[in-house]
C-alpha cells in the first residue's frame, strides 16, 4: 500500500511538472510575441517621429536650397545613411544637376565636390528620372547602368521626386554594404519625396510671384515718375500747344475742330477728328457731360479715354474768353495692362486658394459612412474663409465607428495646412500604430504633436495643436466611449441636455503624468448626440455684439432636436445668419464653425 501511494505521488508530480512546462511554454511565446510586437509599433513610432522632423524642416524652409540641403543633411543624422544627393531637373528638362549633397561629396557647408550632371535616361539615377519609380538596387556590381560618382558602393536607392507627374528631382544614396536598404527605406524616402516636392513648387510658386510682382512694382514706380513728369512739362507747355508731345486738340463751343498739334495727328491721324467717327461721337459725349457748365478752369475725366485700344486720361482747359476747349491727353496704356496684369494676378491667388479649398474638401470623409450606425444625421460645416482650420474624421475599426471634430490652432491657410498635419496624424495612428480604442488613439495624438513642439528651433513661434472631441460608438453595446482635450459634446434625451467635458490639457504640451482616460456612457434609442467646435459660441453679433455663447447655444440645439437633421440643419443656419444681423451692423464670421449631429 504504501509503495502504490508513492507510485502514485510521483505520477501526480510528473503531471504538475508537464503542465508547468506547457504554462512556461505558452508565456514564452506570449512574452516573444508582445516583444515583437512592441519592437514593431516602437518602430513605427520612430519612423513616424523622422517623417515629423522632416516635414518640419522642410515646411521651415525658405528657399528650394534650403529644402534640398536640409534633407539631405537629415538622411545622415536620421537615417544613418553614408551619403544623400539630391538631383533637380534644369530648365531643359533633359538633365539632372547635383544640388545638394552630404557625405563624402561635401566638405563644407553648401559645397559638392566635382559636381555633375545625368542625363535624364543615363544610369540609375536617369533610368529613374525617365520612369518616375523608385527603385532599389542590392548589388550594383551586377547593375550596368551603375555611374560611379566619388567611391564604387555596392547598394543604391533612387526616388523621384514628383508633383502632380511631374518630375522635379531625384533623391539618390548609396551605400559600401550590399542589400543595405530595405522597403522600409523606400516608403520613407517616398514620403520625404512627397513633402519636397510640395515645397519646392510652392517656393518655386512663390518665387515667380515675388519677382514678377517686383518687376511690376518697378514699372509702376518709373512710369508714375514718367507720367508725373510729363504732367509737369505739360503744365508749362500747356500755354504752348505746339510744342507739346502729346496730343493737344482744341475745340470751340460747338465742338467744331480749330486746332491739333503734331501729337495728336501722330496719335490720332486725321480719324478722331471726323465728326461721324464713333470714338469721335465718344469723347465728345465726355466733354459736354464734364463741360455742361463750361467755367473757366481745369476738368479731369478720371476715367480715361479708349482709342484704337490705346488708354488716356483726358485734362480739359475752358477758356471763356476765347471761347474753346483745350485738350491735353496722355497715354496711360501702360499703367492699365499693369492694373489689369495685377487683376489677373489677383484672381490667380484666388484660384489657388479655391483650389486648395478643393484639396481639403477631398480629404474630408464621406458623411454616408454615418448611416450604417445612425438613423439620422447632419455635419454643419462652415469655414471663416476659403479654407478651414476646422475638420472632421470617420473612421469604422472593428465594428466601432469612430468620429472626431478638430479645431487647430488658426484658420484661414495655416489652419488648413494643421487641419492636414492633424488629418494625417489620426490616420496614422490607425496605420502605423494599430490603435483600435479612443485612449490608444489619444496616447498617439499626444506623443504626435509633443514631437512637433519640442523639435522647434525658435521658441518664440507658435506652438501649434488642435482641440478635439473624440468618440467610439459601438452599435451592438449601444455605448460611447469619449475622449478629448479643451472641447465639449453634448447629448439631449428626454428633453433635457447633458454635458461631456474632455480634458483641459492641451494636445502635445507635455507627456508627463498626463490623463487623457476615456469615458463611456449608455445611449438609448432617440438620443442626439451633437459634436462642434468653439466657432458657433464664440460668433460675435446680436444687439450688443456680443458672443453668442455656450448656454444660448445648448438651448438653441435644445429647441431643434426633436426635428429632423435636415430640419436641425436649416434652424441651426438661420439661427447663424440672425445673430450676425446685429442691431446696427453686419459681424463677419470670426471663427470656423463645424457641428456633427447624431441621432442614435
Amino acid at each position: 500500500m504504501k509503495e502504490k501511494s508513492e507510485d502514485l505521488n510521483i505520477q501526480i508530480q510528473y503531471k504538475l511538472i508537464e503542465e508547468l512546462t506547457k504554462v512556461n511554454e505558452s508565456l514564452q511565446s506570449e512574452i516573444k510575441q508582445n516583444k515583437t510586437q512592441l519592437a514593431e509599433n516602437r518602430k513605427h513610432i520612430k519612423n513616424l517621429q523622422i517623417i515629423n522632423k522632416f516635414s518640419k524642416v522642410i515646411q521651415e524652409s525658405k528657399t528650394i536650397e534650403d529644402i534640398t540641403w536640409s534633407i539631405v543633411k537629415n538622411a545622415i543624422a536620421e537615417l544613418k545613411y553614408e551619403d544623400c544627393v539630391i538631383y533637380l531637373v534644369d530648365k531643359t528638362g533633359d538633365f539632372l544637376i547635383q544640388s545638394a549633397a552630404h557625405g563624402g561629396k561635401n566638405p563644407k557647408l553648401r559645397e559638392i565636390l566635382n559636381p555633375f550632371k545625368i542625363k535624364v535616361g543615363d544610369g540609375i539615377v536617369g533610368g529613374v528620372a525617365k520612369s518616375k519609380k523608385a527603385e532599389i538596387v542590392n548589388d550594383t556590381s551586377n547593375d550596368k547602368r551603375y555611374i560611379i560618382d566619388d567611391d564604387n558602393r555596392m547598394s543604391e536607392i533612387t526616388v523621384p521626386i514628383i508633383f502632380e507627374d511631374k518630375l522635379l528631382g531625384i533623391i539618390d544614396s548609396e551605400n559600401k554594404k550590399k542589400n543595405f536598404y530595405s522597403n522600409d527605406d523606400l516608403e520613407m524616402l517616398s514620403t520625404i519625396a512627397s513633402l519636397a516636392a510640395t515645397k519646392i513648387m510652392e517656393s518655386h510658386h512663390h518665387n515667380e510671384l515675388l519677382k514678377h510682382q517686383l518687376q511690376l512694382e518697378n514699372l509702376i514706380e518709373a512710369r508714375t515718375k514718367e507720367v508725373e513728369n510729363q504732367n509737369l512739362e505739360l503744365k508749362k507747355l500747356s500755354l504752348f500747344p505746339k510744342h507739346n508731345p502729346n496730343p493737344v486738340i482744341e475745340l470751340d463751343f460747338n465742338f467744331n475742330l480749330t486746332y491739333c498739334n503734331k501729337g495728336a495727328v501722330k496719335y490720332f491721324g486725321n480719324s478722331l477728328l471726323k465728326k461721324d467717327h464713333p470714338d469721335n461721337i465718344k469723347y465728345v459725349e465726355l466733354l459736354k457731360k464734364t463741360t455742361e457748365e463750361k467755367n473757366t478752369g481745369v476738368y479731369q475725366i478720371e476715367e480715361g479715354f479708349k482709342f484704337q485700344n490705346q488708354h488716356f486720361d483726358m485734362r480739359i482747359y475752358v477758356d471763356n474768353e476765347l471761347k474753346l476747349y483745350r485738350l491735353y491727353f496722355n497715354d496711360i496704356s501702360l499703367i492699365k495692362n499693369m492694373q489689369n496684369e495685377l487683376k489677373e494676378q489677383n484672381e490667380s491667388i484666388y484660384d489657388s486658394l479655391n483650389y486648395a479649398q478643393r484639396i481639403q474638401k477631398l480629404i474630408l470623409p464621406d458623411s454616408s459612412k454615418l448611416n450604417r450606425f445612425f438613423s439620422d444625421h447632419f455635419i454643419f460645416y462652415k469655414p471663416k474663409d476659403v479654407v478651414s482650420g476646422d475638420f472632421y474624421w470617420i473612421k469604422e475599426i472593428n465594428s466601432n465607428l469612430f468620429l472626431s471634430v478638430c479645431d487647430c490652432t488658426g484658420h484661414g491657410v495655416p489652419g488648413a495646412l494643421m487641419s492636414i498635419i492633424g488629418y494625417d496624424a489620426l490616420n496614422n495612428t490607425i496605420k502605423y500604430i494599430k490603435a483600435n480604442n479612443v485612449g490608444e488613439i489619444m496616447d498617439s495624438l499626444n506623443k504626435y504633436f509633443f514631437e512637433l513642439q519640442n523639435e522647434k528651433e525658435d521658441s518664440s513661434s507658435t506652438n501649434d495643436s488642435m482641440d478635439l472631441t473624440l468618440i467610439s460608438y459601438n452599435e451592438e453595446k449601444n455605448t460611447i466611449r469619449y475622449i478629448g482635450c479643451k472641447h465639449q459634446f453634448y447629448m439631449i434625451r428626454n428633453n433635457e441636455v447633458f454635458t461631456y467635458r474632455t480634458s483641459s490639457h492641451t494636445l502635445g504640451s507635455t507627456l508627463d503624468n498626463l490623463n487623457f482616460k476615456f469615458e463611456e456612457i449608455d445611449v438609448q434609442k432617440d438620443d442626439v448626440i451633437y459634436l462642434f467646435s468653439d466657432g458657433f459660441p464664440d460668433q460675435f453679433g446680436g444687439e450688443k455684439g456680443k458672443k453668442f455663447k455656450y448656454k444660448p447655444f445648448k438651448e438653441l440645439l435644445l429647441s431643434v432636436h426633436h426635428l429632423s437633421m435636415d430640419k436641425q440643419y436649416i434652424e441651426i443656419e438661420k439661427a447663424l445668419k440672425n445673430w450676425q444681423n446685429g442691431k446696427n451692423e453686419f459681424y463677419d464670421q470670426i471663427d470656423d464653425i463645424s457641428i456633427v449631429g447624431l441621432k442614435i
